[in-house]
């Protein structure tokens, strides 16, 4: 695997006002979605800080070449819009998110204030969108969800009070959504990733503060869920980005106890025993962005919350959050690169 092509999509140094003053200083947890002609759309949160009211969903479309000026793909007036998601079927793009009514600078939110998981739809390749409608109040969603091979749609969901995962299932695309989760545990899990790695079995990976990433297992297009266990990989309290090219399983995560460090694996195997690796950012690795002047070192700094899209032949697109936190600022932009695989 080979890094080809980086940048950055978003970057606070081309300060995007979009309402009364305030700048989209913090942005955070992108995904992408394909567009017609091999084009992409990438959606992230943005806002003067993580939780605050003003916060909202920007999006911006790569043309093979460039990345086209942010757009606002959802604003809730008074409150805050976060975790952008889609689901790609032939016809449609389904376009999911979460808001909540945090008002303090917070970079680990409580639970209190969150009012639900919402969906539209775009049949014109994601140029106009309809009105939200509700999916969940007590359940969100942070990766892409997927289309199985026989068309069922699956989103990948967590509880946002008990502790456990699962996914929201349409059988008649996207008419009807129904929820199917696992049993709950004694830790908590968070912000699952879905991959169909077989007919009928698809593999749920979740993060959680134990130290290493947890897996549940389904082996009926997603009716019936393991009880969530954990597996080999090490890393604390951070979601991943799941990706099936030909027979290898690509996994891109943060390595270790900190989010100093975003890396791109590649298996043959739940087994996770990695048959490559290759390293997609690093804290105060100054080579990597030339305007990209977050990375220092430093408990504050992060490269997180990676996405991931096959983009041609041979290789895929990641995006991801490069931020920092500390009790001054909040700033954060949105970097990707192209891989070859």
């Amino acid at each position: 695997m080979e890094i080809i092509q980086q940048g950055a999509i978003f970057s606070p140094a081309e300060t995007y006002p979009f309402s009364e003053g305030y700048f989209c200083n913090f942005n955070h947890a992108p995904n992408l979605v394909e567009l017609n002609n091999r084009n992409l759309l990438a959606a992230w949160f943005s806002g003067p800080w993580e939780g605050h009211p003003f916060q909202k969903i920007l999006m911006s479309r790569f043309d093979g070449n460039m990345w086209s000026d942010p757009e606002v793909l959802q604003n809730t007036e008074g409150v805050s819009d976060f975790d952008p998601a889609f689901i790609r079927t032939r016809e449609k793009i389904f376009f999911f998110y979460s808001n909540a009514s945090w008002f303090e600078p917070k970079l680990h939110h409580d639970k209190v204030g969150f009012l639900g998981t919402f969906f539209c739809c775009s049949e014109d390749d994601g140029k106009t969108w309809s009105k939200p409608n509700i999916l969940s109040k007590v359940h969100a969603c942070k990766a892409n969800g997927i289309c199985l091979e026989k068309g069922d749609l699956l989103l990948p969901v967590y509880h946002a009070e008990v502790s456990k995962v699962g996914v929201f299932k349409s059988t008649d695309d996207g008419d009807n959504w129904e929820l199917y989760e696992s049993d709950p545990i004694d830790i908590d899990i968070a912000e699952p990733s879905l991959i169909e790695l077989t007919t009928n079995y698809i593999v749920m990976i979740a993060r959680t503060k134990t130290g290493t990433l947890w897996i549940s297992e389904s082996m009926d297009d997603g009716n019936k869920w393991t009880t969530p266990k954990p597996t080999s990989i090490d890393s604390y309290n951070t979601p991943v980005s799941l990706l099936k090219i030909d027979n290898s399983l690509l996994v891109c995560y943060n390595c270790g106890k900190l989010r100093e460090k975003l890396s791109l694996c590649s298996t043959g195997s739940i087994s996770f025993k990695w048959d490559s690796t290759v390293v997609i950012d690093q804290i105060n690795n100054g080579s990597f962005h030339s305007t990209n002047s977050i990375h220092s070192s430093g408990s504050d700094c992060a490269v997180t919350y990676p996405s991931m899209i096959n983009y041609g032949v041979d290789k895929i697109m990641v995006a991801w959050s490069s931020y920092k936190i500390n009790e001054s600022e909040h700033q954060g932009e949105i970097c990707y690169c192209i891989v070859k695989i």
